[in-house]
Order: structure tokens, then C-alpha cells, then sequence
């Protein structure tokens, strides 16, 4: 009896002997799998964040121009405010000339009705002003 157990053992010891070995080959295959991965995916990462740096970057020098461009565009409206400030003042001036010289020729006006009154002894209307044509017709 003892001859007949000691192959079985020595047959299942093989046999334990050959799954420990499948256990452990399948174990470090799927260690390496995933050193293989975790590196494939590290990889991938590092690109992905090669490229984000790269965009920063673009976008970091896209956001100088612009700034630089901004700060152009405010000079310019400064100076277009300052241009806009004289341009008023200058409108004002014109403005009160205007008003100066209607006020002159309505005081002309005045003295050239008063002075026809004493020639003709006759008064215009005041709705038809006195032009030169006028003038020359009323003599």
C-alpha cells in the first residue's frame, strides 16, 4: 500500500509543483502587463501635459499681443477724447460768434429801418429784413 500512495503523492506534488508555477508565471505576466500599461499610460500623460504646456504658452503670448493691442486702443481713445474736448470748445467758440454776428446784423438791421423811416418817412414790416437788393429797390 505504501508503493501505491507514494506515486500519487509524488503526482500531486508534480501537479502542485506545475500550478505554483502557472500561479506565479500568470502573477509576474500580468505585473508585467501592467508595468507595460501603467508606463504606456504615464507616457500618454506626460505627452498630454507637454501639449497643455505648449498651449499655455501660446495663449500666455496670444494674451501679451492682446494686451499690447488694448493698450494702444486706449491711448488712441485718449487722444481722440482730448481731439473730441477742443473740437467742442472750438464748436462753442463758433457757435457764440454766430450768435455775435446775428445779434450785429439785426442791430445793422435795426439802424438801417430807422434810417430808411427818416429818409421816406414810411416803416417796413419787420418780417421782411433788409438785403442789399431791397435796399437799392426802397430808393
Amino acid at each position: 500500500m505504501t508503493e501505491i500512495r507514494e506515486p500519487t503523492k509524488r503526482n500531486w506534488l508534480v501537479t502542485l509543483t506545475v500550478l505554483a508555477c502557472a500561479v506565479a508565471f500568470f502573477g509576474w505576466s500580468a505585473l508585467a502587463y501592467h508595468a507595460s500599461f501603467s508606463a504606456t499610460a504615464q507616457r500618454e500623460l506626460r505627452e498630454q501635459v507637454a501639449e497643455l504646456i505648449q498651449s499655455r504658452e501660446e495663449f500666455m503670448g496670444q494674451r501679451g499681443t492682446i494686451q499690447a493691442q488694448l493698450r494702444a486702443a486706449l491711448e488712441d481713445l485718449s487722444v481722440v477724447r482730448d481731439s473730441l474736448g477742443q473740437v467742442t470748445v472750438e464748436r462753442d467758440e463758433a457757435k457764440a460768434q454766430l450768435a455775435a454776428a446775428r445779434d450785429q446784423i439785426a442791430a445793422l438791421q435795426n439802424r438801417a429801418g430807422e434810417a430808411e423811416v427818416r429818409e421816406t418817412g414810411s416803416l417796413r414790416t419787420a418780417t421782411t429784413p433788409l438785403t442789399p437788393r431791397s435796399r437799392t429797390r426802397a430808393r
